[in-house]
């Protein structure tokens, strides 16, 4: 911890993580403990709670413009990484990395506002929190390029968490289908700026 005190004038991109002051993640073992239960749990309805699909075209227009548009800043990062230039590549860089973990804990928080109607378990409350905390460790414990990649697998992780409520009627089957492009998009992005070749 002397070295983080240490470094504590130097600006955010430059500091040392914490991971190098001697704090390992443990992200794989919250991921399994929190999982388990969704996953395995006999008492999950398996379409006896399925979502009936009232949206109006309007409502799922609306959503679909919204969450498309959401991926306008991971491509405007992504690009701007191979700009060539390294003050932008510096600020894409940290920007995508910080955008990802927000629009990561917005995926989770989705299934916060569903268990509220309390047609399902309500360990479903503990995963939908679970998105916004893998975010947060990645971007406090790692190195910022593989917080992109803890990223990139954490959307992973969760749109098959989200494939698995689909399969169980828990979710409309509209906002499934655009979470498949949704994740590919931001994760593509995720990737391409954490292996964006280094400027300057």
């Amino acid at each position: 911890m002397e070295k983080c005190r240490n470094n504590a004038c130097q600006p955010f991109y430059q500091m040392p993580t914490m991971r190098h002051c001697g704090v390992m993640p443990l992200p794989v073992l919250l991921v399994v403990a929190i999982l388990t239960p969704l996953l395995f749990d006999t008492d999950l309805p398996k379409g006896t709670a399925a979502m009936n699909e009232t949206n109006s075209d309007s409502y799922i227009n609306m959503a679909k413009l919204l969450g498309f548009g959401g991926l306008v800043p991971f491509a405007g990062c992504a690009v701007l990484m191979y700009s060539g230039s390294p003050s932008a590549s510096i600020v894409a860089l940290f920007a995508n990395a910080v955008y990802g973990a927000v629009i990561l804990s917005f995926v989770g928080a989705v299934h916060w506002g569903l268990t509220m109607r309390e047609d399902r378990s309500p360990y479903w409350y503990v995963w939908s929190i679970t998105p916004a905390i893998l975010g947060w460790l990645a971007i406090v414990l790692l190195d910022i390029k593989i917080s992109l990649l803890a990223l990139a697998i954490a959307f992973t992780l969760a749109w098959s968490v989200d494939r698995q409520a689909s399969l169980r009627g828990l979710i409309p089957a509209w906002y499934m289908q655009m979470r498949h492009i949704l994740t590919a998009g931001a994760t593509i992005s995720l990737l391409a700026t954490a292996f964006a070749p280094s400027v300057g």
